[in-house]
């Protein structure tokens, strides 16, 4: 596990996100931490590179451009931090699998760096995006989330900022100390990501996407 992956596992608690359906799919899930920590009857992960990690998740090896399951199959669908890895012009593909495998009245949510992403310091930036394997850009700004999601007639969605300032701020800390104290570590991180709820505005951090599909 890594120490973003818990810190997104905390904050999501705040923010409301569970996987709480009888079947649900995390894509780019790599070794399914988050989804052992839910409740879900059938939980399944997704990803290019898959650690098999933990029991009661099925592990599927696969691309997200092209998931191998039946249309509407999924109660919730859950992709985070996997928009920004997708290959330029694949990006309506991406969401139109995610849409296609999702159930009628389901769910699908997903989180995504902000293009105007800033960390501590400023100059590193684009530097950790890099070792975050963000080659392609930084992220997306509100407005290019909103273009692909905007002229779809079969869906609703909301767009919620988690700019995640403290997080942001002492990201290369919590990263080297992780290593050394981990169980310290980790209630560093609940506490960061409680005091970033409190302050989750902002377009410096990330946007967490909750669309809802409202037909086939």
């Amino acid at each position: 596990m890594r120490p973003g992956s818990y810190y997104r596992a905390q904050i999501f608690k705040s923010f409301n996100i569970m996987a709480r359906g009888g079947n649900v799919l995390d894509v780019g899930s790599y070794d399914g931490y988050w989804l052992s920590t839910q409740v879900a009857k059938q939980k399944y992960a997704l990803d290019i590179d898959i650690v098999k990690k933990y029991s009661g998740i099925h592990y599927v090896q696969h691309t997200a451009l092209d998931i191998p399951f039946k249309d509407g199959t999924f109660d919730q669908v859950f992709a985070f931090d996997v928009l920004e890895h997708i290959e330029i012009g694949k990006e309506e593909q991406f969401f139109n699998e995610l849409i296609r495998v999702c159930k009628k009245n389901g769910e699908i949510i997903l989180s995504i760096p902000s293009k105007a992403i800033k960390l501590f310091p400023g100059f590193l930036t684009n530097y950790i995006s890099r070792k975050w394997g963000h080659s392609k850009c930084n992220g997306y700004s509100e407005n290019e989330l909103i273009m692909f999601l905007s002229e779809r007639e079969n869906i609703r969605y909301e767009i919620i900022p988690n700019n995640a300032p403290y997080f942001r701020t002492f990201y290369i800390f919590v990263r080297i100390l992780w290593y050394f104290i981990p169980i310290i570590t980790k209630k560093m991180i609940s506490i960061i990501s409680y005091y970033d709820y409190r302050k989750h505005e902002g377009s410096t951090g990330f946007y967490i996407v909750k669309i809802n599909k409202l037909s086939d």
